[in-house]
């Protein structure tokens, strides 16, 4: 009974978030709707609402260029021309921003040894890399999480209890991305 009214209760706090910028638009326009410029009233009543789903949408499903943000974040150089997303996973930032996220890249063969040996090569990550399980990650890996090679990590000076990892694959054209942000 109490999870039900707490349920109830997050609901109904989110549906008034949520719902904050319509107000605001509909307190504007009834305060010119009786002048010349009504029509500009209007056009903010549309215009919040799908703002808002927008919002919504994009913090609860990150487009591509997310990821690939992701991937610089993690090895420090950009995502190169032939990397493709074919899975991918976020959490929803929650008030603090800590949040999980994890892609699935293909690369060229060429790409993913280069990127591999520089990573070898590289003081700022870690070759003994290590795992960190979520839900995200086992969404995106799946059965792939067997295929895993090496693992390099990334430790970021004042965040210390975040990770960052990516994880090549046996099949030479794969790496799994993996950002716990806390």
């Amino acid at each position: 009974m109490e999870n039900l009214l707490f349920l109830i209760l997050v609901i109904i706090f989110i549906s008034a978030l949520l719902s904050i910028p319509t107000l605001i638009a509909y307190f504007i326009f009834r305060l010119i709707r009786k002048t010349k410029y009504k029509y500009i009233g209007i056009i903010c009543l549309i215009i919040a609402p799908l703002f808002t789903i927008h919002t919504l949408y994009s913090a609860t499903y990150p487009a591509d260029e997310f990821f690939y943000q992701e991937f610089k974040v993690v090895t420090l150089k950009e995502a190169p021309k032939s990397a493709i997303i074919v899975r991918k996973s976020a959490s929803y930032p929650d008030f603090q921003g800590d949040y999980i996220s994890v892609s699935m890249i293909k690369l060229s063969q060429s790409d993913y040894l280069n990127l591999y040996n520089n990573l070898v090569k590289d003081k700022q990550v870690n070759i003994l890399g290590e795992l960190v399980g979520s839900a995200e990650f086992t969404e995106v890996a799946g059965e792939h999480e067997k295929l895993i090679k090496h693992t390099f990590t990334r430790k970021v000076t004042g965040r210390e209890l975040s990770h960052y990892s990516i994880s090549f694959l046996n099949d030479k054209k794969t790496v799994i991305i993996n950002v716990v942000n806390f």
